[in-house]
């Protein structure tokens, strides 16, 4: 089965400082590594609208693991909603 992918945010200036998510995390993975904890969702509160508390916690779970920052295009619709729920935001 093909990887649903989701849109987010704009290109990085430098392509060498980016890296890219080839496809759907397992279960263990998407609770591993997506998932925020207390002192993280008290961050991505500070943002004020939907989108980029997103994409700040898309960012903030993804550089904790990698060292580097993810290719914000395209991110698996699994992980926008599994980070979705726990922000409270709506399903995509």
């Amino acid at each position: 089965m093909d990887t649903l992918f989701v849109m987010l945010g704009f290109m990085a200036e430098s392509e060498s400082s980016i890296a890219k998510i080839s496809g759907d995390p397992g279960d263990e993975e998407l609770a591993r590594d997506w998932s925020l904890s207390v002192e993280d969702l008290i961050e991505v509160a500070r943002c004020r609208s939907p989108y980029p508390k997103l994409h700040f916690a898309v960012q903030l779970c993804w550089l904790r693991r990698h060292g580097v920052f993810l290719d914000p295009f395209l991110v698996p619709i699994k992980i926008v909603n599994h980070i979705h729920l726990q922000i409270g935001l709506d399903l995509v």
